[in-house]
Protein backbone atom coordinates (compact mmCIF):
# COMPACT_ATOMS: atom_id res chain seq x y z
CA UNK A 1 0.00 0.00 0.00
CA UNK A 2 1.30 2.98 -1.19
CA UNK A 3 1.99 5.74 1.76
CA UNK A 4 -0.05 8.70 1.18
CA UNK A 5 -1.83 11.97 3.72
CA UNK A 6 -4.77 9.53 4.42
CA UNK A 7 -2.54 6.81 5.78
CA UNK A 8 0.20 8.48 7.73
CA UNK A 9 -0.63 10.27 10.68
CA UNK A 10 -0.77 13.67 10.64
CA UNK A 11 2.39 14.59 13.34
CA UNK A 12 3.91 11.91 11.40
CA UNK A 13 3.07 13.24 8.24
CA UNK A 14 4.20 16.52 8.87
CA UNK A 15 7.83 15.90 10.17
CA UNK A 16 9.04 12.20 8.32
CA UNK A 17 6.61 12.49 5.51
CA UNK A 18 7.02 16.37 4.89
CA UNK A 19 3.83 16.91 4.26
CA UNK A 20 4.35 17.76 0.46
CA UNK A 21 2.03 16.66 -2.28
CA UNK A 22 2.26 14.23 -4.83
CA UNK A 23 1.22 10.94 -2.85
CA UNK A 24 5.03 9.38 -2.61
CA UNK A 25 6.94 9.19 0.38
CA UNK A 26 8.53 12.30 1.33
CA UNK A 27 11.37 11.90 3.65
CA UNK A 28 11.80 15.11 5.35
CA UNK A 29 15.69 14.39 5.58
CA UNK A 30 17.46 17.19 6.88
CA UNK A 31 20.37 18.45 4.43
CA UNK A 32 23.57 18.16 5.27
CA UNK A 33 25.47 20.18 8.09
CA UNK A 34 28.10 22.51 6.47
CA UNK A 35 30.98 23.79 7.92
CA UNK A 36 30.14 27.49 8.92
CA UNK A 37 31.40 29.70 6.54
CA UNK A 38 33.96 32.32 7.39
CA UNK A 39 33.08 35.98 7.41
CA UNK A 40 35.13 38.46 5.29
CA UNK A 41 37.35 40.34 6.98
CA UNK A 42 38.83 43.07 6.11
CA UNK A 43 42.59 43.57 6.28
CA UNK A 44 42.27 46.39 8.63
CA UNK A 45 39.41 44.35 10.76
CA UNK A 46 41.64 41.32 10.75
CA UNK A 47 44.58 44.29 12.01
CA UNK A 48 42.33 45.01 15.45
CA UNK A 49 41.19 41.55 15.81
CA UNK A 50 44.82 40.41 16.32
CA UNK A 51 45.45 43.66 18.34
CA UNK A 52 42.76 42.27 20.43
CA UNK A 53 43.61 39.24 20.80
CA UNK A 54 46.61 40.47 22.60
CA UNK A 55 44.84 42.64 25.15
CA UNK A 56 45.05 45.99 23.85
CA UNK A 57 42.50 48.54 24.88
CA UNK A 58 40.74 50.81 21.88
CA UNK A 59 42.90 53.80 22.37
CA UNK A 60 46.09 51.55 22.68
CA UNK A 61 44.93 50.11 19.04
CA UNK A 62 44.61 53.62 17.90
CA UNK A 63 47.66 54.33 18.63
CA UNK A 64 49.61 51.44 16.74
CA UNK A 65 47.71 51.83 13.62
CA UNK A 66 47.85 55.16 13.62
CA UNK A 67 43.62 55.55 13.22
CA UNK A 68 41.40 57.36 15.71
CA UNK A 69 39.60 55.67 18.58
CA UNK A 70 36.19 56.13 17.28
CA UNK A 71 37.73 54.30 13.54
CA UNK A 72 38.65 51.73 15.91
CA UNK A 73 35.32 51.61 17.09
CA UNK A 74 33.66 51.28 14.26
CA UNK A 75 35.73 48.33 13.10
CA UNK A 76 34.95 46.85 16.17
CA UNK A 77 31.32 47.07 15.75
CA UNK A 78 31.52 45.74 12.39
CA UNK A 79 33.91 42.71 13.50
CA UNK A 80 30.74 41.81 16.15
CA UNK A 81 28.12 41.94 13.57
CA UNK A 82 30.38 39.39 11.08
CA UNK A 83 31.26 37.43 14.14
CA UNK A 84 27.73 37.48 15.21
CA UNK A 85 29.15 38.80 18.94
CA UNK A 86 27.98 41.11 21.40
CA UNK A 87 31.72 41.79 23.17
CA UNK A 88 35.17 41.70 22.46
CA UNK A 89 35.39 38.35 24.56
CA UNK A 90 32.03 36.85 22.20
CA UNK A 91 34.09 37.34 19.25
CA UNK A 92 37.59 36.63 20.38
CA UNK A 93 35.56 33.35 21.01
CA UNK A 94 34.01 32.99 17.53
CA UNK A 95 37.29 33.89 15.87
CA UNK A 96 39.18 31.36 17.63
CA UNK A 97 36.46 28.60 17.12
CA UNK A 98 36.40 29.71 13.36
CA UNK A 99 40.49 29.89 13.18
CA UNK A 100 40.33 33.57 12.01
CA UNK A 101 43.34 34.31 15.05
CA UNK A 102 47.06 32.72 14.96
CA UNK A 103 47.41 33.43 18.81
Amino acid sequence: MPIGRKSCPRRLWLSVCGGGGGGGLGLGLEPRLRAPELPRLTAREQEVLQWMAQGLSTKEIARQMHISPETVKDHLLRLYEKLEARNRVEALERARSLGLLSV
